[in-house]
């Protein structure tokens, strides 16, 4: 069997995960709009679906093989335990590898549509309708879902998931994911309805709102393999709430955060900011820059209490290229 890549860290809260995509989003909204699951059970499903998730990428032979056997494994298994496998579901049918999961993805498929089809139907219909919108998915017929017009079917039996209540749901969201979800929902209605007014008007709006790159750029750079630890330094501010978006509303997506700093000292970020977190856990250095900073402000502090009773001078030390420094 292949060694999978990367080691999973378990997330802390459910904002978490829908920080980091928008199938996560999506997925949230349509548990939410369907069901009535806890975000503390969500969050358990989505801790125990990414690793098995990345077993299953790390050999996808095996795992395709091992799921015709799915109905017999899971017949003692509790529906609660099952509900992981409704989101692995989901999740590899977003994956570039989905075209190679086929036969794993059907017999899961048929298996959850058995066991558990009120939670797993809204997720099944959800997945088949946003596939096409995202390049290099997989997606499984729901015509049993749908009218005879390829329409869904407008009752209250919930086998589908109304635009309306992804609509109400997404508002609920913080602020940053309901304005990306709701921004997402546009703009597929009007590609669909090949509405080019509405479309036309949303990239017209993204153009007068983009910042000219002059005042997105500054003339400093993250030194040469510094990049994780500041990352790290990001991630410790986003917690405590020092930082606001230009509404005046404390951020919630850490991940466009790192990115957008990242780029205003001039550094592209190559791999997504939580995959420079994860890496770094599995380091034993990671508090090392906070370390460095705290003793930092312990020296600042100390210093300004000496110069506050004694009236001393300030510790002038040299610059490498001759200026000077406090």
């Amino acid at each position: 069997m292949n060694t999978p890549k990367f080691r999973f860290v378990k997330r802390k809260s459910l904002a978490d995960f829908t920080s980091e995509n928008m199938p996560n989003q999506i997925l949230c909204s349509c548990l939410k709009a369907n069901t009535r699951i806890p975000d503390e059970t969500i969050l358990d499903a989505f801790n125990e679906a990414y690793p098995i998730c990345i077993e299953v990428l790390a050999d996808i032979r095996l795992h395709n093989a091992r799921s015709d056997d799915f109905a017999r494994m899971s017949a003692n298994e509790p529906q609660s335990s099952l509900l992981r496998y409704c989101f692995v579901y989901f999740l590899l049918s977003f994956h570039e590898k989905a075209p190679e999961l086929r036969r794993y993805l059907a017999n899961l498929k048929d298996t959850l549509e058995e066991r558990m089809p009120d939670i797993f139907k809204p997720i099944l219909l959800n997945a088949t309708s946003m596939a096409p919108m995202l390049p290099g998915t997989v997606f499984f017929d729901a015509s049993e879902y749908t009218a005879i017009d390829e329409q869904p079917i407008l009752n209250d039996t919930k086998e589908y998931v109304k635009i309306r209540n992804l609509i109400q749901e997404a508002a609920r969201l913080p602020k940053a994911e309901a304005e990306t979800v709701l921004h997402f929902l546009r703009v597929t209605v009007a590609n669909e309805c090949c509405d080019w007014d509405t479309i036309i008007q949303i990239k017209l709006n993204e153009v007068l709102t983009r910042l000219d790159d002059s005042n997105t750029r500054s003339k400093y750079y993250i030194a040469d393999g510094q990049t994780r630890n500041f990352i790290k330094i990001l991630k410790a501010l986003f917690g405590v709430n020092i930082i606001v978006d230009e509404q005046g509303f404390y951020i919630t997506n850490f991940s466009s955060f790192a990115i957008d700093t990242c780029r205003f000292f001039n550094t592209e970020l190559k791999t997504p900011p939580h995959n420079h977190l994860n890496e770094a856990r599995d380091t034993d250095n990671y508090m090392d820059i906070i370390d460095r900073f705290y003793k930092e402000a312990q020296d600042d502090y100390a210093l300004g209490k000496a110069l506050g009773k004694k009236g001393g001078k300030p510790t002038i030390k040299e610059h490498p290229q001759g200026s000077i420094t406090f």
